[in-house]
This record gives structure tokens, C-alpha cells and sequence, in this order.
């Protein structure tokens, strides 16, 4: 547990390497400070949405879904896809309209466009109250992976102080750039690391086409609808697909980023590459399919 420990240290000590090397490149200006003065690339884009659409959800919540719910996993797929298309339609129109009015959070443009400082109030206080659970998931969500990860040597509430500290330093003083540089770097090696996991994972037990067959085998509940509770049918199928991804693509952590972003080209490749993603939830499904396996041993 002790290699455990070093690795963790390592993750919380290269954020803030790249936090103080952000601010190095930052300016004193609230526009650099929270969507990079419009200049973000295409790759920090991309890895940046990436990192922030798979939040805590996608790594504990969706494996823990996937084995108790059975066949709804297959909408992670669609809500990827789907996503993908949304933040290229949406997406590049909230850029254009922040780039031409110069706006920075969603109750900027939506304020203005209703000509309501009623409606710019309101979505202001939306915005906050919700954003806090949703901060509160991720914190909870890393501190739980850190206390597992230490075999318990960090208690759940030093792994949380951690986490927070760290994020709350990087982010302070380097802003949406050091965020972005960050999501490069942990998004590569969550990107690369879910697609080998999934193959290595399938290949225990034979490869992906082995592993469905022996759960339609054993357990047959888990590959129809409704699942084997009886309570994931067609209504949970629809909604999930839709509800996710539209749902996600209104949270204002992704607003900055379309705010963000260099040139309009940038989001015509963002359905295609959001897209690609779905694909490492071949790792999920076979984490799904050899527990579901290994229960029977």
C-alpha cells in the first residue's frame, strides 16, 4: 500500500506543478482567469470536456450501475454520442455569443437575451446552489478513491482535505488554464487507462465475446430489460440517454469551456471525438461482467 500512497502523492503534487506554471502564462484579467482569454486549442478542448463530462459518476457511480442494473449500460454509448452532437449544436453557439458580447457565464447570455435582470438573477442563484452538491460528488468521489487506494493508511476525511487543498490551490492561481493543462494530463491517462483496463479485464475470461456469452449463460436477467430488478425498462432506457447528456451539457463548468475556446472549427470535430469515448466503456462492461462471473465462483 505503501507504492499506493507515492502514486497518490504524485497526483496531487503535478497539479499543482502545472498550476504554478499556468499562472506563469496567466493575465490579470478575469477573462484569462476563467476561459483563457478565448484561446483554448483543440486538444486541451477536447481533453478538458472529456475530463469534466466524466466526473465521479463515470468512474464509481457508472460500475456500480452497470452490475445491479443490467442491460441500461448500453445507454452510455448513446448519451456519449448524443453529448457529442449537442456540444457542437449548442456548444458553438454559445461560443459565438460569447465571443461577439463578450459573455463568461451562462447568466451573462441568458440575462441578456431575455433583457431581464430578474432572469440573469435568478439563473446566477441556479447555478451556485446547484454547483454545490455537484462539487460535493467529486470531492467525495476522489477521497473515497484515495482512501481505498491507501489500503485506509489516509482516512476518508485527510483524503478529502487533500483533495480539496490541492484543487482549491492550482485552480486559484492558475484559473481555467491550469484546469484545462491538468484534464491533458489526467484525461490521457483516464482515456488510455479505461480502454486498456476494459481489454485487459475481457480478456480474463476469454475475450468480450467469451464473457457475454457466459453471462447470457449464468445470468440471463442482466442482458434483457427490464433488468434483473425489474425496475430498468424502456422509460429509464429513454431517459438516461437524453437526461445525461443534455443535462450535462447545461452545467456552467461546460459553459466556460465552450466559452473558451479558440475558433468555431474546433467544436466540428468535437462530435466525433466525444463520440470516441463512448468506447472506453468497454472497461465498466467488463468490470460489470467479471464481477457478475466471479459471483459465481
Amino acid at each position: 500500500m505503501i507504492a499506493g500512497v507515492v502514486i497518490i502523492v504524485l497526483f496531487m503534487v503535478i497539479p499543482l506543478i502545472v498550476g504554478v506554471i499556468a499562472a506563469t502564462r496567466a493575465q490579470s484579467s478575469s477573462n484569462d482567469y476563467f476561459i483563457q482569454g478565448r484561446g483554448m486549442g483543440s486538444v486541451a478542448t477536447f481533453f478538458t470536456v472529456s475530463a469534466t463530462w466524466w466526473s465521479a459518476f463515470a468512474f464509481l457511480g457508472s460500475n456500480a450501475s452497470f452490475y445491479t442494473e443490467g442491460p441500461v449500460y448500453l445507454t452510455a454509448v448513446a448519451w456519449n454520442i448524443l453529448f457529442g452532437v449537442l456540444y457542437f449544436v449548442v456548444g458553438k453557439r454559445i461560443w459565438y455569443l460569447g465571443k461577439r458580447f463578450d459573455y463568461v457565464t451562462p447568466s451573462d447570455l441568458l440575462g441578456d437575451f431575455f433583457q431581464s435582470e430578474k432572469v440573469r438573477l435568478i439563473v446566477g442563484a441556479i447555478v451556485v446552489i446547484f454547483t454545490i452538491p455537484y462539487l460535493q460528488i467529486q470531492l467525495t468521489g476522489g477521497a473515497y478513491l484515495i482512501e481505498v487506494a491507501s489500503g485506509g493508511l489516509i482516512p476518508f476525511w485527510m483524503a478529502a482535505l487533500m483533495f480539496y487543498v490541492v484543487i482549491l490551490i492550482y485552480v486559484w492561481v492558475g484559473g481555467i488554464r491550469a484546469i484545462a493543462w491538468t484534464d491533458i494530463i489526467y484525461g490521457g491517462i483516464l482515456l488510455f487507462g479505461l480502454l486498456y483496463a476494459g481489454v485487459y479485464l475481457s480478456q480474463i475470461v476469454g475475450g468480450p465475446i467469451a464473457m457475454f456469452e457466459q453471462m447470457q449463460q449464468f445470468h440471463p436477467e442482466h442482458m434483457v430489460l427490464p433488468g434483473p430488478d425489474g425496475d430498468a425498462g424502456y422509460g429509464m432506457w429513454v431517459s438516461l440517454c437524453f437526461i445525461t447528456a443534455i443535462g450535462a451539457l447545461m452545467g456552467p463548468q461546460l459553459w466556460l469551456r465552450m466559452y473558451s475556446v479558440k475558433d468555431g472549427r474546433i467544436f466540428n470535430l468535437m462530435p466525433f471525438l466525444l463520440s470516441i469515448i463512448a468506447f472506453c466503456y468497454v472497461a465498466p462492461f467488463s468490470l460489470a461482467g467479471r464481477l457478475y462471473l466471479k459471483c459465481l465462483v
